[in-house]
């Protein structure tokens, strides 16, 4: 059954002509294979036309709860402001927050900070009492003595992105051409996160089509990342993969760092 399914698949990729050169589609599919881990990373895989067109997808991932008071999840198409050392303007899905030594709220990707547009936590605070609400109102509390008081940091904005509208997409960050209209059908969830949108096996298939059609001029040795992907796409392979010959009994599917030397490998140019 599952080899009829396979092959079923596989003449629909058929079927679908290139919008990209197989050479630029492949690395975008291994991108979204790259990020698949990454919280809140958006595919540029079309599940309509079965291949990548590098255009990000926007649709809704999973939430997971981690009842953390700086965890945050967007649902809905927006995305929220954050600002480098130099004031330059990034938006992301990103929402796992940290406090900074200066006590603002930022997030920590590509090895830099990222500060959110909010005004600093008060001098003193209580962790707990950080409240984001659904339209993005940050607040917390401070103590004195017997009596305590609420304090407005400020508010998460949420923006709408669209695809004409952006330069650039890490995994993180997306880089602008200007800025974006306020997003009216998005909202906040504090104390969750969002996984990745990667359709995992479907990725895989097509890369191994997409492989297929290339040379070896353009892809390095060929015959290995084709076993590679096959391999990744056995549901077994990978839990042993993932989880050891006896996995605990709280899986978690969205734990792939095990995979991130084998999205190496499978770069067109490693050797």
């Amino acid at each position: 059954m599952k080899k009829k399914l396979f092959g079923f698949i596989c003449l629909i990729f058929c079927f679908n002509a290139y919008s990209l050169s197989p050479e630029k589609e492949y690395d975008y599919l291994l991108k979204d294979l790259e990020n698949c881990g990454t919280t809140a990373y958006k595919t540029t895989f079309d599940s309509k036309s079965c291949t990548s067109k590098g255009k990000i997808s926007f649709t809704q991932g999973a939430l997971k709860s981690t009842n953390l008071y700086t965890d945050i999840a967007v649902m809905g198409n927006g995305c929220f402001k954050v600002l480098d050392n130099k004031g330059n303007e990034f938006y992301t899905r990103y929402g796992e927050l940290k406090i900074t030594k200066d006590s603002k709220l930022a997030i920590l990707c590509n090895n830099a900070t990222y500060y959110l547009d909010l005004s600093p936590l008060p001098q003193i605070y209580v962790l707990d009492t950080i409240k984001i609400t659904r339209d993005g109102t940050v607040t917390c509390q401070i103590f004195n003595d017997s009596s305590s008081k609420t304090v407005d940091i400020g508010k998460i904005i949420l923006y709408n992105i669209t695809e004409e509208n952006i330069i650039s997409y890490d995994g993180y960050l997306i880089k602008t051409k200007k800025t974006p209209s306020k997003a009216t059908d998005s909202f906040l969830i504090q104390g969750f996160l969002e996984w990745s949108n990667v359709p995992l096996e479907a990725v895989l298939i097509r890369m191994l089509f997409v492989i297929d059609q290339l040379d070896e001029s353009k892809i390095k040795q060929k015959e290995n990342k084709k076993f590679l992907i096959k391999k990744l796409m056995d549901i077994e392979y990978r839990k042993y993969l993932l989880f050891g010959p006896f996995p605990s009994p709280e899986w978690n599917y969205y734990d792939l760092t095990p995979l991130e030397p084998f999205a190496a490998f499978l770069k067109r140019d490693y050797e």
